[in-house]
């Protein structure tokens, strides 16, 4: 079944289905938690504090957590999720998400950042009684037992009305990670650092996910060529297996050798171990800005059609 048949298929199936019961109505803390974080890296990371809150303030009931399957990696020592449940995009594969879901009977649903209807549908194939989301159109408001009505929030503190409309009292808004831990993973970076010269490490994150949200590879290779007359350091390149031809460009056009170009060498597990070792990161409004922030790494953040306010930093201002 084509990509648009699927989802029109899940949207006649909304539109059939019955109502669910507003947050009034739930008088009982669930055994279990589901919670849906199935998109971008960014996204994926500016959920983490949602969920660390709601487990510090329902400690004794499971969270599982259906994260996209892309970075799945990442999360494997966060240790807020008791369990994590792949994103496939498919029909087949979301009706076989959603039945093993079933099988654990998540009492209430939490959708912090999904795609419609897949992340609706998981929902309801899953059994939970009452659902959650940051976002809603009137036409599925129904379906939903909670949806905030704030308009002028950071991505984060949207993720954490939800949570706290369960009555949690326990929130934070800090990104994290869990502890890296792989020891095979530092090794490698360790002899990849070896050969880079003596100096401060910065990082350049050369693509973005929209092609509008990037930098220009000329305006990286200018600032590298202001940072070198002034400091000693070195630059490390990153992006995607996608973005392989703008480490070409900035390797065609800056002059020197103190550079590495890891675009597009890097597996997802192995992209912390990098960025925690740098100095600084000049990003745009993409998800390694995130992860450096989560890893407390300084950042540069450039925005372009994303307003900081909804997706900048808000942790570590100093």
């Amino acid at each position: 079944m084509g990509f648009s048949l699927y989802k029109s298929f899940f949207k006649l199936w909304m539109k059939a289905a019955r109502n669910v019961p507003s947050i009034q109505q739930l008088n009982f803390v669930p055994q279990r938690f589901l919670v849906i974080s199935h998109t971008a890296l960014g996204d994926t990371l500016m959920s983490t504090p949602a969920i660390k809150s709601l487990k510090l303030s329902f400690p004794e009931s499971e969270v599982l957590a259906v994260i996209h399957k892309n970075y799945v990696p990442l999360l494997k020592n966060f240790p807020y999720i008791d369990k994590i449940y792949p994103y496939k995009k498919g029909l087949l594969s979301i009706l076989k998400l959603g039945m093993e879901l079933r099988k654990k009977r998540p009492g209430v649903a939490l959708v912090l950042h999904g795609n419609f209807p897949e992340d609706l549908a998981i929902c309801r194939l899953s059994g939970a009684r009452f659902i959650l989301k940051i976002k809603a159109t009137s036409e599925y408001e129904r379906l939903l037992s909670f949806y905030p009505k704030k308009k002028s929030l950071h991505a984060i503190e949207k993720r954490l009305e939800l949570v706290k409309a369960l009555g949690a009292k326990v929130i934070t808004k800090e990104m994290e990670l869990g502890q890296l831990k792989d020891l095979s993973i530092e090794d490698r970076i360790e002899k990849l650092f070896k050969k880079l010269p003596e100096g401060k490490k910065i990082g350049f994150q050369l693509g973005a996910s929209v092609l509008a949200r990037a930098w220009p590879v000329e305006n990286f290779v200018k600032l590298a060529k202001i940072l070198s007359d002034k400091i000693k350091c070195v630059f490390v390149l990153l992006g995607s297996k996608e973005e392989i031809h703008l480490g070409r460009a900035f390797e065609t056009l800056y002059p020197e050798k103190n550079f590495i170009n890891l675009v597009g060498k890097l597996k997802i597990e192995e992209l912390p171990y990098v960025i925690k070792r740098l100095k600084l990161l000049v990003t745009p409004d993409t998800g390694p800005l995130h992860l450096a922030v989560c890893l407390k790494v300084r950042t540069v953040s450039l925005f372009a059609l994303s307003l900081p306010e909804e997706t900048g930093p808000i942790q570590d201002l100093h």
